[in-house]
C-alpha cells in the first residue's frame, strides 16, 4: 500500500503491529507525510512521529535503520516545530548510532539526512562527505549528486565574493565604507560608550579582531557588499566588509521572504559567531571566514534593529524515496 501511495492504508496497517519495530518507524515516516489543516495540527503529527522512532529505537536499539529513522525525526522536528540546538544534536546522535549497524551503513539515506545536518550547521567538508558517500551507494539517486554540487558551487562562489570584496571597484568601496558610522550601531552604540554606572555590554571590534566560535559582549559593524545566492540554502547569504577592508560572509536564519538585505546597507551583528572555513574536498580547496547568525532579530541595520516581521522558521519537507520504504528530508 504504501509503494503504491496509500499512505492511509499502510498507516492502519503498521497501527495494528505496536511492537514490531518495522511497523514503528514506518509509521514515523507515513505520519510526517500526512497532510494537515494548519501548524498545531502538524506539530501534533510531527511529534506522534517522534514518539513511534523513538519507540521502535527501544524495541532494538541495535537496529540502524530505526536510528536513522529517528535522526530524521528529530531533524524536522527542529525545522518544523522549534529550532532547538538540542534536537539538532539528537538528530546528529542518532545518525551516529546508525552508522554502527552494517545494514545501515550501506543505507544512502542515511549519509544523504546527516548531510542535511551538517550543512544547516556549516559543517561543510564533513556535509559535502556525506552526500558524497551517499550518492556512491546508491548511484541512481541524482539528489545527494546535486546537493554536492551546489554546495561546492555555494562556497566557490562564497569565496570569489570575500576575496573580491564584492566585486566592488575600489572607488565605489571606498565611498560605501566612507559612510560607515558608529551611529549604525545603533543600540549596540549606546551599549557600548555608556560610561558611569552604566555596565558597558559591547565592544566594536574589527572583523579581522574576531576570534573563531562566539565572541562574547562584541559587535562588528560592515556594509553589505554582495548577496550570496545559494539554489540550496536555508540562509540568507551576504558579505559585509568593514573598515579595514576585511570581508566575511555572513548566513543569517529564519529570515522572513522578502526581507533581505541591499548592497550599502549598514550591518550591526552583536557577539558574532565566527566560523573559519578552510579545507579541501576533491581537489577544490576553500579559505574564507563566515558569521552564523540564527535569527534577523538581534541585527542593526542603517541604525534600526530588526521587529519580528523580519523573522520566519525555516521550513522542510519530507519525502519518500520511489525505490524503497526509506526516509529523507529536502
Amino acid at each position: 500500500m504504501w509503494k503504491r501511495g496509500d499512505s492511509l492504508g499502510a498507516k492502519k496497517c503498521f497501527l495494528k503491529n505496536p511492537k514490531d519495530k518495522v511497523a514503528l518507524r514506518s509509521l514515523a515516516i507515513v505520519l510526517r507525510q500526512q497532510p494537515s489543516a494548519n501548524q498545531e495540527e502538524r506539530v501534533k503529527i510531527i511529534e506522534e512521529s517522534l514518539v513511534k522512532a523513538t519507540e521502535s529505537v527501544e524495541l532494538d536499539p541495535s537496529d540502524g535503520l530505526s536510528w536513522v529513522v529517528l535522526g530524521n525525526s528529530y531533524l524536522v522536528s527542529f525545522f518544523s516545530i522549534l529550532q532547538s540546538p538540542k534536537k539538532m544534536k539528537q538528530a546528529l546522535a542518532a545518525y551516529l548510532q546508525a552508522e554502527k549497524d552494517v545494514i545501515a551503513q550501506v543505507d544512502p539515506d542515511l549519509y544523504y539526512n546527516k548531510g542535511i545536518a551538517l550543512q544547516y550547521q556549516e559543517e561543510y567538508l564533513p556535509a559535502l562527505e556525506a552526500f558524497s558517500k551517499a550518492a556512491a551507494l546508491d548511484p541512481t539517486w541524482n539528489l545527494p549528486k546535486e546537493k554536492e554540487r551546489k554546495l561546492i558551487m555555494y562556497l566557490e562562489t562564497a569565496q570569489q565574493l570575500v576575496t573580491t570584496q564584492g566585486k566592488q571597484r575600489p572607488k565605489k568601496l571606498h565611498s560605501m565604507l566612507k559612510g560607515l558610522s558608529l551611529k549604525h550601531l545603533g543600540p549596540y552604540e549606546e551599549s557600548a560608550e555608556k560610561g558611569g554606572e552604566a555596565k558597558v555590554t559591547m565592544t566594536n571590534v574589527a572583523l579581522k579582531d574576531l576570534e573563531q566560535g562566539l565572541n562574547k559582549d562584541k559587535v562588528v559593524l560592515g556594509k553589505v557588499v554582495s548577496g550570496l545566492h545559494s539554489e540550496d540554502s536555508v540562509a540568507f547569504s551576504f558579505c559585509i566588509t568593514d573598515k579595514n577592508e576585511t570581508c566575511v560572509v555572513v548566513t543569517v536564519y529564519n529570515l522572513a521572504e522578502g526581507r533581505g538585505f541591499i548592497i550599502g546597507d549598514s550591518i550591526a551583528i552583536p557577539e558574532p559567531y565566527l566560523c573559519k572555513v578552510a579545507f579541501t574536498h576533491k581537489d577544490k580547496s576553500f579559505n574564507f571566514n563566515s558569521i552564523r547568525v540564527p535569527t534577523p532579530l538581534v541585527l542593526v541595520v542603517n541604525g534600526r534593529r530588526l521587529s519580528r516581521e523580519h523573522h520566519a522558521c525555516t521550513l522542510v519537507t519530507t519525502k519518500v524515496a520511489s525505490t524503497t520504504q526509506s526516509d529523507y528530508t529536502s
